[in-house]
């Protein structure tokens, strides 16, 4: 009979490794790094953000688009995540090495003309440019968590918030325990992303 258990959760964990490699081959070979390149002024509104994010593929809410537009807003005048001093045969394979290293997109402005996206495509090879980029991760407000395991179980229902000036995740979380006797504990559980 243990040996039919054992085959079981064999096969249980080779599945689970397979959905592993399918998620992490699209991850990083089907996933495009999204640059988009956008004037200074409509970068700073949700409605850009939202539509940014729709061209970048990910989906946001309203808040998040509201929360990108306004950390772009009280950017302006002051420092942006980064400044690419690049050239116009380097530009794009330079914007491409950044956007693949966020978690997100990035929005890249023209610092010289506010008012006009900048146009990446049309620029002259030699011609150098200084471009302001802004790294976009829009986390989700909640997270559900659910861990199953032989024996137990446990779930958290955590809420983004603010852990020494990064984006984490704080609430209250619920375990069950059959191997003692049905045991329940109630505890506090924190999650930071690392990128």
């Amino acid at each position: 009979m243990w040996k039919e258990e054992l085959r079981f959760y064999g096969r249980l964990i080779a599945i689970a490794g397979m959905i592993v490699c399918v998620i992490f081959a699209w991850h990083f070979f089907a996933k495009q790094h999204a640059v988009i390149s956008v004037s200074q002024e409509k970068a700073e509104t949700a409605a850009v953000q939202k539509e940014t994010a729709d061209k970048a593929g990910i989906k946001i809410s309203d808040e998040q688009a509201e929360l990108a537009a306004k950390m772009i807003r009280e950017r302006t005048g002051g420092q942006p995540d980064e400044v690419l001093p690049s050239t116009g045969r380097t530009v794009r394979k330079d914007l491409e090495t950044l956007a693949g290293k966020t978690g997100g997109y990035i929005i890249v402005t023209d610092p010289a003309k506010p008012q006009e996206a900048p146009l990446l495509k049309s620029l002259s090879p030699e011609k150098p440019l200084d471009l302001n980029v802004y790294n976009i991760k829009p986390y989700p407000n909640r997270l559900l968590e659910v861990t199953v395991y032989r024996r137990a179980a446990d779930i958290a229902l955590l809420h983004k918030v603010s852990v020494f000036k990064r984006t984490g995740y704080l609430g209250p979380a619920v375990s069950y325990d059959a191997e003692r006797s049905g045991k329940v504990r109630v505890g506090l559980r924190l999650t930071i992303p690392l990128d």
